[in-house]
């Protein structure tokens, strides 16, 4: 049987691999594993737009080469917040042609009647300025565009400015990047004094970013280059999506064209959406975005944009998936050993509600909860297919981890294949043969797949990962499933493989029993 998109009569030497997802019944890494993060650069960056450089080399070196105020800074530095170890690439996205920044207002009005501290948040970052009795609103109009302009050392991913003298009393604010996401960093904004001074702080609505940047050179880009495992983008939708949308649609579909037989890239594709449940779910389901290699993290006016969602949630998935391929990062919380930094909601009716953590999980969106406490954790790690080909629910492929055990899987089967492969084939041995030097049989390919499956099913895999990456109770039906026949210049090989079960749920019910009592 060929391999699907492989030309059967194509006689050129290789060692393919297709990892057909959702084909079992429905039931309810062997290298670095590199990062790529595409977003805006600004001005200050001295990277060249949809090019893909060295590796960035630190904190100092993304700032000089992106922009320190820049969409992609802020993307790199809630990734590596969580995960410090990985490899990461960066491609700068080139602005919205002719596009405009977003921009807001912030009027403030009456002299300070006492002394106060004024806040200023962004982004689950807080910087503040001190205001003194008789402080004019000019005054502490000039106190709040340096507040702004110097927050992080000069990171927030906007500018402020003061109104010329007749309106001195206004601060303006402008997005870093033009174009239509700029509406997600300026709408978190917020202004508050810590006591009442007479003062106001009146923001006004934000006037949306004109222009939607084209990703469509920038995925080329990365089709055309290496293996980047996990990608990040910072592209957002509250709509359906297409596989030529310039963006989510487009990049699902570049990672699954290079997931096939030809290409044969293992990536995954990581997106955050801020809109409500049935705005994820429109995003999720669409044809173009229902795959099990993409993965949406929602939380709902985040006070983070998309793309930090997706950067944080990406480094979540590779440091649980380099420790083990079969990884559960369901519930992941901040602790004393974890990272998870994503900020409560300011208004708490945003927070998920049952239903609504039920419905993502059900539309194939990660749904992002809050504690009491304000404590963000990740209640379930999934991939975006939740559709089969007739479009009715399917949840084979639904838990987060599928993908990576696959493609690691098949990374120790191509591993070995390379350090057994023989110069020469022959049909299998009759009864009474003995095997020749340098030819490989049917039977020996068998072996080499069987003997990956038995030792991804144990207790401790390749001696390097506690617990198995697939499923141990279905050990002897992969092996059993196991075929290698000879074709013509080679070997065809179809196996199952199913990666390990999550621990996910923990049901008991109690009956009392006790006697009647008189």
């Amino acid at each position: 049987m060929p391999l699907t998109g492989v030309n059967p009569n194509d006689a050129t030497p290789s060692v393919r691999r297709e990892i057909v997802f959702g084909v079992g019944p429905n039931t309810g890494a062997g290298t670095e594993r590199f990062v790529l993060i595409f977003g805006n650069k600004t001005s200050a960056g001295s990277e060249t737009a949809d090019t893909l450089g060295l590796p960035v080399q630190g904190d100092a070196d993304a700032r000089s080469r992106f922009g320190k105020r820049s969409e992609w800074y802020q993307m790199y530095r809630k990734y590596i917040a969580v995960d410090t170890s990985a490899t990461i690439y960066g491609i700068a996205v080139t602005d919205a042609s002719g596009g405009t920044a977003a921009t807001c207002t912030f009027t403030l009005a009456t002299t300070a009647t006492a002394d106060t501290t004024v806040d200023v948040f962004w982004g689950g970052y807080q910087t503040s300025f001190t205001v003194r009795t008789g402080d004019t609103a000019i005054t502490q109009c000039a106190a709040l565009v340096a507040a702004i302009n110097n927050a992080e050392g000069g990171t927030w991913p906007f500018t402020a400015s003061q109104g010329s003298p007749s309106n001195d009393h206004i601060a303006t604010l402008t997005a870093a990047n033009v174009g239509d996401r700029g509406t997600f960093v300026l709408s978190r904004v917020r202004v508050q004094a810590r006591d009442s001074v007479g003062t106001t702080y009146s923001k006004s609505s934000v006037t949306n970013g004109s222009g939607t940047d084209d990703f469509t050179a920038a995925l080329a880009l990365a089709a055309s280059a290496g293996e980047y495992y996990y990608q990040v983008s910072p592209k957002h939708s509250t709509s359906s999506v297409t596989a030529t949308d310039n963006g989510i649609g487009e990049h699902i579909t570049m990672i699954t064209t290079q997931a096939n037989a030809t290409n044969g890239k293992g990536q995954q594709v990581f997106f955050g959406l801020v809109g409500t449940q049935a705005q994820a779910a429109a995003v999720a389901t669409s044809s173009a975005a229902n795959s099990a290699r993409a993965k949406f993290f929602r939380a709902e006016n985040n006070d983070w944009t998309p793309g930090m969602l997706a950067a944080h949630n990406a480094a979540v998935q590779r440091q649980a998936e380099i420790a083990h391929p079969s990884a559960n990062i369901n519930g992941w919380t901040n602790s004393d050993s974890q990272v998870y930094q994503i900020p409560d909601p300011y208004d708490k009716s945003d927070r998920p509600t049952t239903d609504e953590i039920i419905a993502d999980q059900n539309n194939g969106v990660c749904p992002i909860a809050f504690r009491a406490n304000g404590a963000s954790y990740l209640v379930h790690s999934i991939t975006s297919r939740s559709l089969d080909s007739l479009g009715q629910s399917d949840y084979k492929c639904r838990e987060g981890h599928i993908p990576s055990a696959d493609d690691f899987a098949w990374s120790v089967v191509k591993s070995r294949y390379a350090s057994e492969k023989q110069p020469f084939i022959a049909d299998e041995l009759g009864a009474n043969e003995k095997p020749l030097p340098g030819v490989m049989y049917p039977s020996s390919l068998k072996a080499l797949v069987v003997s990956v499956i038995d030792d991804l099913t144990s207790a401790n895999p390749l001696g390097l990962y506690k617990g198995p990456i697939l499923n141990p109770s279905k050990a002897d039906a992969m092996k059993q499933s196991v075929v290698v026949t000879k074709v013509s210049g080679g070997l065809y090989c179809a196996a199952n493989f199913e990666p390990v079960e999550h621990n996910n749920h923990f049901d008991m019910k109690i009956s009392d029993t006790s006697p009647a009592q008189f």
